[in-house]
């Protein structure tokens, strides 16, 4: 019962986010600009998700840490958290990724 509470409301459900539900423009600083994540339903910046998805297909050592639930929206998470710094989204998610291997494999120590 208690986690019933936690649950949103079922209209949440039929929340489809559009225009500036989804990209909220920062009009003096552009670098500013609020973007939500919504999945499946987001149409994300394609280029970006590519970018992302090449540096990932560069280093095959650690395609393999990414979980089954991986998507674009992951990617972007990472990429809008970093100013649009690749690289630097990258180094973040891979570090990320290892800290919680370590920590799942420390549970059943």
């Amino acid at each position: 019962m208690k986690h019933q509470l936690a649950l949103p409301p079922k209209q949440a459900y039929y929340f489809f986010p559009k225009g500036e539900e989804i990209i909220i423009p920062h009009k003096k600083k552009p670098e500013k600009t609020l973007r939500r994540i919504y999945t499946p339903y987001t149409e994300y910046e394609k280029n970006k998700s590519k970018e992302f998805k090449r540096i990932i297909k560069s280093h095959p050592e650690n395609e393999k840490l990414l979980p089954d639930y991986w998507n674009d929206a992951w990617n972007l998470m990472y990429i809008y958290s970093t100013d649009y710094d690749i690289p630097k989204a990258y180094e973040r998610m891979i570090n990320i990724l290892i800290g919680i291997i370590l920590f799942s494999q420390s549970l059943s120590l």
